[in-house]
């Protein structure tokens, strides 16, 4: 999936959809990809990376999705939400602020020892 697919995905991305997402699926889909997610949402809220918006919001609004390539409720269904979030991730510059502020915002949501942090 490009970049142009991702963007198709804006439309179904809300803030409301991701936090309820998230309280549902943190746990399943564990701490690294919580924080990916929040990276990517941190960085859509802050004044940072604004040409890169829409594609942020294409990942997020994909990963809102239940029904998509792999239904989340499979086995394996949220491989290709965090796929494709760790692809936008990697193809945008992402500031120390952002990950601290991600970090922040994944401390509150999730309860884990601090020493798994230090890996993030």
């Amino acid at each position: 999936m490009n970049k142009e697919d991702i963007k198709k995905y804006d439309k179904s991305y809300s803030e409301e959809g991701l936090w309820d997402k998230l309280a549902k699926f943190a746990n399943k889909i564990g701490l690294k990809a919580v924080y990916k997610v929040l990276l990517l949402y941190t960085t859509l809220i802050s004044s940072e990376n604004i040409s890169n918006k829409i594609i942020i919001l294409g990942a997020l609004g994909y990963f809102i999705l239940p029904f998509d390539m792999i239904p989340d409720f499979l086995p394996g269904g949220f491989v290709d939400d965090i796929s494709i979030v760790s692809s936008v991730l990697s193809s945008i510059p992402i500031s120390n602020k952002i990950k601290k502020e991600a970090k922040k915002i994944l401390h509150d949501l999730m309860e884990f020892d601090d020493s798994e942090l230090e890996e993030l």
